[in-house]
Parts: structure tokens; C-alpha cells; sequence
């Protein structure tokens, strides 16, 4: 990093758009390339950052992720790497209730409980949209990004998992069981490529349906 100061900032710069779009994707597992060149003492690095993103363009994007509940062990014994048709279970994971399949298969008693086809306590894999509202210099951005938030009644936060910080305005947050959807507005240098699959819009409503959320 001492050696090579324009790669350095290259590297940096991308962690720091990374972390903006998924607080998750940081360079290293539990910490940032960021402090770890901070901790190095590499103050011309991190002044280049500075200066990279005083210079560059900005982006507001929009973000929404869509997340189904994990496949279990025994659905992927059963059905293979695919379950179209995935087996409701015996047993309703949040009230510990027999479901009603279970009861119309198995008649009044059921001596040896279908285990489900998904686990609402763990994530599946995410689709995931990223688009590009608009963009402009950081202060233009920040503020349509605040009256965007203030119009639909969202509050503007700053994220903190990146030294340098990352301001986003939360319209759907995920809970703790699925599946469920995400969906924020966050600003960043721009320059990140718009990307969905193709049936990410249906996903997209088949869960906010499910959730009974607007889409």
C-alpha cells in the first residue's frame, strides 16, 4: 500500500462503495481495509481517499433485496439441488402447531411429523436490485436523497460500518425471520452497474405479498 499509493486508493475507494451498497461487504471478514491502513499509519493513502471522493461524481441508489427462507438439510435430500414444490412441513415452525396439510394427509394423528422444506430462522439466497436514481456532485445527491426521505415519511440515517460513514434512508427493513425484503436509498460515488435478474420484479411481489407489504 506504501509502495503503490494509486492502487492503494483504488482499493479503498471500492471497499468504501462496497460497504455503502451491502454493510457486509467490507475487505476483510470483521474489519476494514480502511483501518487496517489507518493502523499502518499510512496517512497518504487515506488523505488520496479523501481527496478521490471530494473529486468524484455521486449516486443515489436504490436498493431492494428479497429474501426467502433457507432450504433444510432434509428438502435438499428429498428434492436434489431444486425444490419447485417445496413440502409445507407437519409442524408450523412459529406456533408449534400442526399445519393444515399435515392434518388433511395424515388424519387426526400424525406419529411421524414431514419435516418442512424451508427454515423461516435462516436466510436463503437474495435476490437482489440496484438502480441509479440520479446523480450529480455529493451535496446535490445528499440533498435529494433528505427531501425524497422527508416526502415519504423516512428518516435519514448515518451507517457507521465504514470509518468514513455512509448516509441512507431506510424505506422496508428486514426482521428476523422469512422470508422478508429490504429496501434503501444510500449515497455513493457512483459508477456501480444497474443489475437485477430478470424475474426479480415478480420475486419482488410475491414476497411483499406474502409479507402483505406494498410493492
Amino acid at each position: 500500500m506504501r509502495d503503490h499509493l494509486e492502487q492503494a486508493v483504488e482499493v479503498l475507494a471500492l471497499e468504501y462503495t462496497s460497504m455503502a451498497l451491502n454493510e457486509n461487504g467490507s475487505s476483510y471478514p470483521k474489519e476494514t481495509l480502511y483501518t487496517r491502513v489507518a493502523e499502518d499509519g499510512n496517512t497518504a493513502a487515506l488523505r488520496a481517499l479523501e481527496d478521490r471522493l471530494a473529486s468524484s461524481e455521486w449516486a443515489l441508489y436504490r436498493i431492494r433485496r428479497a429474501f426467502p427462507p433457507a432450504r433444510t438439510d432434509s428438502c435438499k435430500e428429498r428434492h436434489g439441488d431444486s425444490c419447485r414444490s417445496p413440502w409445507p412441513g407437519c409442524i408450523d415452525p412459529d406456533t408449534g402447531e400442526r399445519t393444515p396439510p399435515c392434518a388433511q394427509w395424515h388424519g387426526p394423528a400424525c406419529r411421524k411429523p414431514r419435516p418442512a422444506c424451508r427454515d423461516s430462522s435462516r436466510k436463503g439466497q437474495a435476490s437482489r436490485s440496484v438502480e441509479v436514481v440520479i446523480t450529480g456532485t455529493r451535496a446535490q445527491v445528499t440533498r435529494l436523497m433528505r427531501r425524497r426521505a422527508g416526502d415519504n415519511g423516512e428518516r435519514v440515517e448515518g451507517d457507521l460500518q465504514h470509518p468514513l460513514g455512509h448516509i441512507r434512508s431506510q424505506t422496508l427493513s428486514r426482521g428476523s425471520r422469512f422470508p422478508a425484503v429490504e429496501e434503501f436509498h444510500v449515497v455513493a460515488p457512483s459508477g456501480v452497474i444497474e443489475k437485477q435478474k430478470k424475474n426479480f420484479e415478480k420475486v419482488w411481489r410475491e414476497t411483499c405479498r406474502q409479507l402483505r407489504l406494498p410493492a
